[in-house]
C-alpha cells in the first residue's frame, strides 16, 4: 500500500530554487527584475505552479515592502545577446520527477505609489510561489547588494534598458581574482 500511495496518490512535492544571479533593468514605465528559477518535482504526480509574487525591502526601512507579482517569463534573444520577452506568464507545470526553468520577470510600474527609488544598500528579496492552496506552497529569502553606482544609475532616466547582474547573497562574483588560499578555500 505504501508503494501504490507514493507512485500514484501522494500529491507533487516541488522545490524551488532562485538566483544565484539576477539582473535589474529600468524601461519607460517600470523597473524589471529578472530572476531564473527552477522548480523541482520529486514526486510522480504533476505539479503546478499557479502564481509567485516577489517582495522587495531595503533593510533600512523594513516596513516599506516593494510586492510585485510576476509579469512575464524572459529569454535570450537566439544571438543569446539580448533579453526578450518569451511567454505570457502562465501556470508552470512539472512533470512527475522533472524540472522546470524559468527567467520570471517582475515589474514595478512607475504608476504605483509609492515611488520605488533605489537607494545604496542591502534589501531583502522574499519569494512566495502557491500551487492549489491559499496558503503559499513554498518562501524562499535572499539578499542583493545596491552599491551607489548602480542606485544613480536607476534614477536616471537615460539609462533604459541597461541591465545590471547582480549576485544574489553575495555567493558569487561574475569575474573575480582569487589568491591561492581562496582556491583551496573553494574546495571546502
Amino acid at each position: 500500500f505504501i508503494t501504490i500511495y507514493f507512485t500514484f496518490f501522494r500529491p507533487a512535492k516541488l522545490n524551488i530554487f532562485v538566483g544565484p544571479f539576477m539582473i535589474i533593468y529600468r524601461q519607460s514605465s517600470y523597473f524589471a527584475f529578472s530572476i531564473p528559477t527552477t522548480i523541482a518535482n520529486q514526486s510522480y504526480q504533476t505539479g503546478v505552479i499557479k502564481r509567485c509574487t516577489l517582495v522587495v525591502t531595503h533593510k533600512d526601512t523594513p516596513q516599506q515592502n516593494y510586492h510585485m507579482l510576476w509579469s512575464s517569463f524572459r529569454k535570450l534573444n537566439s544571438e543569446g545577446s539580448t533579453w526578450i520577452q518569451g511567454d505570457t506568464v502562465s501556470s508552470i507545470a512539472v512533470l512527475s520527477k522533472s524540472t522546470e526553468n524559468r527567467n520570471i520577470e517582475y515589474t514595478w510600474l512607475f504608476e504605483s505609489k509609492p515611488d520605488f527609488n533605489f537607494r545604496e544598500g542591502t534589501y531583502q528579496l522574499q519569494f512566495f510561489f502557491w500551487s492549489h492552496k491559499s496558503k503559499p506552497i513554498a518562501s524562499l529569502t535572499h539578499e542583493i547588494y545596491i552599491n551607489t553606482e548602480h542606485a544613480t544609475h536607476f534614477s536616471n532616466p537615460t539609462m533604459m534598458g541597461r541591465i545590471i547582474q547582480l549576485s544574489m547573497d553575495n555567493d558569487l562574483n561574475v569575474n573575480e581574482l582569487l589568491t591561492s588560499k581562496q582556491v583551496t578555500n573553494l574546495k571546502k
